[in-house]
Parts: C-alpha cells; sequence; structure tokens
C-alpha cells in the first residue's frame, strides 16, 4: 500500500472518529436538557451538519467524499430545517428512496 493511500486511511479514521465524538457529544447534551426547550429538528440539524461536515473535512484533505453520507446528510439538515419552520418532512421515505438512488449511483450492484 502506498504511504499516500495509508496516510489516507489514517486521516478518514481520524475523522470519522471526531465525527462519532462530535455526534455523542451533541445526542448527550440534548439529553440533558429539558425537552421542552429542544426546538423541534434539533436533532436531525446536528446530524446533517455532522455528516456534511465529516465529508467537507474528506474533501479538504483529498479523501475520496461518501456519497450516501452526504445524501443522509442533506436529507437531515432539510428535515431539521423543516422541523423548525414546521413543515414536518417523511424522514423515512425520503431516506430510502435517495438511499437506494445512491447505490445505483455508487455501481454497487452487480448487475452481471
Amino acid at each position: 500500500m502506498s504511504e499516500f493511500k495509508k496516510s489516507n486511511r489514517v486521516k478518514d479514521q481520524q475523522l470519522r472518529n471526531i465525527a462519532w465524538a462530535l455526534f455523542l457529544i451533541m445526542l448527550g447534551g440534548l439529553w440533558l436538557v429539558p425537552h421542552a426547550w429542544i426546538p423541534p429538528g434539533t436533532w436531525s440539524l446536528g446530524v446533517g451538519l455532522t455528516l456534511l461536515g465529516l465529508n467537507a473535512a474528506r474533501h479538504y484533505y483529498g479523501i475520496p467524499i461518501c456519497l450516501s453520507t452526504v445524501i443522509i446528510g442533506l436529507v437531515a439538515l432539510a428535515c431539521g430545517l423543516g422541523g423548525f419552520f414546521w413543515l414536518g418532512l417523511p424522514l423515512l421515505p425520503i431516506l430510502m428512496i435517495l438511499f437506494g438512488a445512491s447505490l445505483l449511483l455508487n455501481g454497487r450492484f452487480n448487475l452481471n
């Protein structure tokens, strides 16, 4: 394995660890605050920002981004903003459609 690929793999693992740490800190913080104080969509907004931030950092360091987490991040961000504005977007159906489309776009299905 080339030194560049090895360093990218190590950097990607560090970035994923940071993203998980931020997610867990957000989750713990939201559990500590009384539910009535938390605006609707806060959790989805945090997840979306975490996933999009992870992929932005990957792009910055020259590591290939993951299309699936970008799509999930965008949907979570949209649902979080929708919760702030009381739009009530159907999260699960949107995620299923977009995740299936991303699998097709990434060529994950072997059609041979």
